[in-house]
């Protein structure tokens, strides 16, 4: 007589429930394994954010300062994207779903061609000139936001609404 039969019944069952506890212990931490990932993508966000800030305070909105520290935020923020298909904005204290935190205006070559092309704008508009933006040797060599800006700019400085 064996005394050690094997109840496989009992077995089964056991590997069972152990498999479904296996899956919802998954299910419980993989999203509070998110939360804090993206708790962590709003931190560093938000340091880099304070760091821009005090580089503009410091040296001025479009020192090499800042624009490096701008680089690194939106390098920060390029992970969160990568990383959640979000990105926070701490001014606006949210986030994000649409990648769009390169805005234009945030762009310093954006705001210095923009505040060339109100110059322009304004100049030829005193001299009775038509409007020709694209005569500037400053918006021909400019890159694509400086030449945004530009045209933004004259066509506010020359009263052209396009």
């Amino acid at each position: 007589m064996n005394s050690y039969t094997i109840d496989y019944a009992r077995v089964e069952k056991s590997a069972i429930a152990a498999l479904m506890l296996g899956v919802a212990l998954m299910f419980i931490a993989v999203p509070r394994s998110r939360a804090d990932d993206r708790a962590q993508c709003q931190q560093r966000i938000e340091e880099r954010e304070a760091r821009l800030q005090q580089e503009i305070r410091e040296h001025g909105e479009h020192s090499p300062q800042a624009d490096n520290r701008r680089r690194e935020l939106n390098e920060e923020r390029e992970r969160c994207w990568n990383e959640h298909h979000a990105w926070w904005n701490g001014s606006e204290h949210q986030w994000h779903n649409e990648r769009n935190w390169e805005r234009e205006r945030d762009n310093p070559n954006y705001q210095r061609g923009y505040n060339d092309g109100l110059k322009a704008g304004r100049y030829d508009l005193s001299k009775y000139r038509p409007y020709q933006p694209e005569k500037y040797k400053a918006y021909k060599n400019g890159d694509e936001f400086y030449r945004r800006g530009f045209m933004d700019g004259y066509n506010e400085g020359s009263g052209h609404r396009p």
